[in-house]
């Protein structure tokens, strides 16, 4: 059903967590419609949602499932395939170059050390500060 509303973001909209609700509220009230802008963010919202539950079910079959084999020792270490889902954590102050763009990303639903860490002075960390 989320994909299916997603699919059809033209002339609908879904409600996601990252979308605020007041947002779209708001909008509703004073348009009676979600702008193209926000039908595109829901659903954009709801395919990686939709993705990263994929990626996890995909994990589970590769353990083995419910009736499944377990997974050989090897496998086991290292799998035949990963499937992640990042989210932008940073956006860094330019790339590894001045004129490129870079980022910092964590895997989704974490809270790795790197969040926690505090800058005291200094310029915005750039790439190659970060590598």
């Amino acid at each position: 059903m989320v994909r299916a509303a997603a699919k059809n973001h033209r002339h609908r909209g879904r409600r996601h967590e990252s979308v605020s609700v007041r947002q779209g509220a708001r909008e509703i009230v004073s348009t009676r419609t979600l702008s193209k802008a926000t039908r595109h963010e829901l659903a954009r919202a709801a395919f990686a949602h939709t993705a990263a539950y994929d990626a996890q079910i995909v994990r589970w079959f590769d353990a083995g499932a419910e009736l499944g084999e377990a997974p050989s020792a090897t496998d086991a270490v290292v799998p035949e395939s990963l499937h992640l889902t990042l989210e932008r954590a940073a956006v860094t102050r330019y790339g590894e170059n001045p004129h490129q763009i870079a980022a910092r990303y964590r895997v989704a639903g974490t809270t790795p050390w790197w969040d926690g860490v505090a800058q005291h002075a200094g310029s915005e960390l750039s790439y190659l500060n970060l590598l």
